[in-house]
């Protein structure tokens, strides 16, 4: 029962972070836009930056960038936690301690170099 509450926190902080960085970036990025508008000189590419975060958000949002905000967020979260969830399922957990395939390749290597018989039967080549 532990492994399920440690994978639930862990899928929910996964989903919680994966959804919120989406959302982070545009409003930062679109907040410095909508900032750098009001300096002089260069207050027209505040607003042509600006024009072009609203409109990439439109296309995703079917005409409302709110929308594409989030549903961009929502995708990200949904990647963040299936790759919480793969992640999950590939470390080992302190019941079950199986080696990785690193592990498994390094204890091959160390055995064969350890054996006694030779690896070819020519006596020169050893």
């Amino acid at each position: 029962m532990k492994i399920f509450s440690a994978f639930t926190r862990s899928l929910l902080l996964a989903a919680l972070a994966s959804f919120l960085a989406p959302i982070v970036l545009f409003g930062t990025v679109w907040l410095g836009m909508q900032l750098w508008a009001y300096l002089p000189g260069v207050g027209g590419l505040g607003l042509a930056g600006n024009h072009h975060i609203t409109g990439f958000l439109t296309v995703f949002g079917s005409g409302s960038p709110l929308a594409g905000m989030l549903i961009i967020a929502m995708v990200c979260a949904l990647v963040g936690t299936l790759f919480d969830t793969y992640a999950f399922y590939n470390a080992p957990t302190q019941k079950n301690n199986y080696p990785s395939a690193i592990d498994r390749t390094m204890h091959v290597q160390l055995s064969a170099k350890t054996e006694s018989t030779p690896l070819c039967s020519h006596q020169g080549l050893q």
